[in-house]
């Protein structure tokens, strides 16, 4: 069973915002940490032990399309929307093939996207849970691109241009 002690270090040591956030009521999780990237995104991935499961590590990142970019996709036709999921799903799999990806609520509506690992007890290595998250944050800078290099940049005054949201228990 990793520590969540160890899990918190490794990330501080490697400049991620790290905070042990308390499950709510009735979760099926023992804890959950939440790392946040400072450069060059700002992506929140959330790390959990789940209850049944505590031989596993459970690392989610969540990302909310922006409106801007909903309205843009929202101009293209159905199949059109349909290719451009696709070719999020292929990037995003090129950079992680054994995570899970969920776009939702469908391939033509596209509203969120949810990236999940899980890594097993002799996976849970600094050097492993490292290199992971790191590659969500990719993950994360690739999905930016991907919609940037199509509809162009998100810009609105007072708004961050790209962070995620992070969504919990799988």
């Amino acid at each position: 069973m990793v520590k969540k002690q160890d899990v918190m270090g490794w990330l501080a040591d490697e400049d991620f915002e790290v905070h042990l956030e308390t499950p709510p009521q009735g979760a099926p999780v023992n804890w959950i940490i939440r790392a946040v990237s400072k450069i060059p995104v700002k992506a929140n991935i959330i790390l959990q032990e789940p209850k049944e499961k505590p031989d596993r590590l459970v690392i989610t990142l969540g990302v909310m399309v922006s409106d801007y970019h909903k309205a843009k996709m929202g101009e293209l036709s159905d199949s059109e929307r349909a290719i451009l999921s696709y070719e999020i799903l292929e990037s995003l799999l090129s950079l992680c093939p054994d995570c899970l990806i969920l776009l939702q609520p469908s391939l033509t509506d596209l509203q969120s996207i949810v990236i999940t690992k899980i890594l097993y007890e002799e996976e849970i290595t600094r050097a492993n849970l490292l290199s992971t998250v790191k590659t969500v944050v990719n993950m994360f800078s690739l999905l930016v691109l991907k919609l940037t290099s199509r509809f162009g940049p998100f810009n609105q005054p007072g708004k961050r241009e790209f962070s995620s949201d992070s969504l919990s228990f799988i």
